[in-house]
């Protein structure tokens, strides 16, 4: 890749989005015209920014080097593919064994697991390969009643809680997982969840149900742990992409989790109730994120599952401001993003979700503890670093 590359005339169009869909999916046959794009570098240029921007890079890679393509695309482009499929193949290989580790020390402390999103699917076959996927945490499941054992069990074991100065102030009842741990050197960060969504999200998916229809995971030949049911899974994506991660709310589409969603679903075809999902969402009044998200992986990669909708109006219009929202900003947020994003903590339901819903005016104290968090951090060296270096730093 040629690294002088002016990166202003890279351009992410609509195009791209789609041609990237193309790469990833074989959704159907490629025009010449695609291969034309994949050939020049002008053209390919932001097919693989897109693909970095959404940590798509391996499997772009994987998908390219199973395809007749592979030997047509540029030497220069083959090679920068082949050590990013490396790289991330390397990493998850780090992040299984980081699993399988902190899966066995709760296991001997008698506590059951199970393995929720990206770490589970780097066991299940979803991603396959495992460079397919690209994570940055390792989520864990366990019993309410055994959390805080759990936590002095990873500690005792070298997990550290790096960043407990800024965390200090929402270790509340309300939080749905305890505070990331990490290993000294350790790959990635682990969260161990006491409900697998916030508070917020409970009426689409109760943990207790998760748990009454978890099944086995195999981690090694010797190591069993559990993870959701393929049903759950697929609401567990979609709920963490669109509602927990704001997407749907910020109008984002997150070409990551839709790659995530067609492979989980290719994965498990057969075994998906889709009745059951769209019963889900409905019974929380948020049938239109599904059916948001399903027609934006429809439109992208193909995919079309009982529950996706291609004539919803509601669904086609928000993906249509997504993708001209992305197009517009070329994925980059605006400056000061990150003080609207402290701004947006202050809604109702981010409240309920830190500090719960319990108590005479829930809202209003929970807002001056967050406050008073904020407080806390705007006065610490840490948080001024990282503001600057977000805000107004270019490299």
């Amino acid at each position: 890749m040629n690294n002088d590359k002016d990166e202003a005339q890279v351009t992410i169009t609509q195009q791209t989005f789609y041609d990237l869909g193309t790469w990833l999916s074989k959704k159907q046959q490629y025009t010449q015209t695609q291969l034309l794009r994949l050939q020049l570098e002008e053209h390919y240029l932001p097919l693989v920014a897109l693909a970095n921007n959404n940590w798509l890079t391996g499997a772009l890679a994987n998908s390219l080097k199973k395809s007749d393509v592979w030997l047509l695309i540029p030497t220069t482009l083959r090679e920068y593919l082949s050590e990013m499929e490396l790289f991330y193949r390397q990493r998850s290989e780090s992040i299984q064994q980081e699993a399988i580790f902190s899966c066995s020390l709760l296991l001997d402390a008698g506590t059951e697991v199970s393995l929720l999103k990206g770490a589970a699917n780097l066991f299940n076959g979803a991603a396959n390969p495992i460079s397919n996927r690209y994570m940055s945490d390792i989520d864990l499941l366990i019993q309410e009643s055994k959390l805080d054992d759990s936590v002095t069990t990873l500690v005792e074991n070298g997990y550290v809680d790096p960043d407990d100065d800024e965390e200090i102030l929402i270790k509340g009842d309300a939080h749905h997982h305890a505070p990331p741990l990490i290993r000294k050197d350790g790959v990635c960060y682990i969260e161990l969840h006491r409900w697998a969504l916030p508070l917020s999200s409970h009426k689409i998916l109760e943990t207790n149900e998760i748990w009454q229809q978890s099944i086995p995971l195999s981690l090694t030949p010797e190591l069993e742990i559990l993870q959701p049911h393929p049903t759950h899974q697929i609401i567990l994506a979609i709920t963490h992409s669109e509602l927990s991660d704001s997407a749907f709310k910020n109008n984002h589409i997150d070409l990551r989790q839709l790659y995530n969603l067609y492979s989980l679903t290719k994965n498990l075809e057969g075994q998906i109730d889709w009745s059951v999902v769209e019963q889900h969402f409905q019974r929380a009044n948020l049938a239109e994120v599904l059916y948001a998200m399903l027609f934006s992986t429809y439109q992208i990669f193909g995919l079309r599952t009982p529950a996706t909708k291609i004539k919803d109006s509601s669904a086609q219009k928000h993906y249509s401001s997504c993708l001209d929202r992305y197009v517009k900003t070329q994925g980059d947020n605006p400056k000061f993003s990150y003080l609207l994003q402290v701004f947006r903590g202050y809604e109702k339901q981010t409240i309920i979700d830190l500090y719960g819903n319990n108590g005479r005016y829930p809202i209003i104290f929970g807002r001056l503890k967050h406050f008073k968090r904020h407080l806390h951090l705007l006065f610490t060296p840490k948080f001024i670093t990282r503001f600057v270096k977000r805000n107004f730093n270019k490299d």
